[in-house]
């Protein structure tokens, strides 16, 4: 039985709270946001992220492009240093502990999460009910709670440079093509809705405590 997340997360996507979240980090509205909410240790992958905007450098796009990440962490340092060493750190921003993840979701238009390992990550599976277009590693119970609505990226266990790579070439993808971007960020968002309503949990739950109580 998956675990549903909160209803909110099923609501429509807000643009006056786009354009707020946008204004309060100096981001412009017409910028791709690109979006991860997990902690900031080497387990969650935000090197492979620096990786892949090293190459994004060379790209049209880069100029359009802002990297948002909420949470905290042992790496935060090591983070921030090596941004500012590649010259990236003006398209990041460190948001530190956040409450507001679903407004942070309305101003994101991509969500990347390149883990190590994970259990059913909640993070993407509020993401694909936004209607994000999520590209996530093809670890643990990620498969499971993409399917196939949004891309997977190689284990970054196996291969860190084939992941970046991986990474860097379907942000460059989904920005240039933003007819491709909408349908799989709509295909994330109808996956969420079949699967992961806080109604479908319940149901299933409740069907399985008749059986067991008979």
């Amino acid at each position: 039985i998956y675990n549903g997340c909160a209803e909110r997360y099923f609501q429509p996507r807000d643009a006056k709270t786009q354009k707020r979240i946008r204004q309060s980090l100096n981001i412009p509205e017409s910028a791709i946001v690109i979006f991860t909410a997990a902690r900031l240790v080497r387990s969650k992958g935000h090197q492979h992220q620096l990786t892949a905007m090293e190459r994004l450098q060379q790209t049209p796009q880069w100029g359009s492009l802002y990297f948002l990440w909420a949470g905290s962490g042992s790496e935060e340092a090591a983070l921030k240093a090596k941004a500012e060493a590649l010259g990236v750190a003006d398209y990041v921003r460190f948001l530190g502990d956040r409450s507001d993840i679903g407004d942070l979701l309305d101003a994101s238009d991509i969500f990347v999460l390149p883990s190590h390992f994970e259990g059913m990550p909640l993070s993407i599976i509020e993401a694909m009910a936004k209607g994000c277009a999520v590209a996530a590693t093809n670890i643990s119970g990620i498969p499971e709670a993409l399917g196939n609505a949004g891309q997977l990226l190689s284990d970054p266990t196996i291969e860190p440079v084939q992941t970046a790579r991986e990474l860097a070439e379907i942000i460059e993808q989904w920005t240039t093509n933003s007819e491709l971007r909408t349908a799989v960020a709509e295909a994330c968002r109808q996956r969420s809705h079949q699967l992961f309503q806080p109604e479908t949990m319940i149901n299933a739950y409740s069907k399985l405590i008749a059986i067991i109580l008979i």
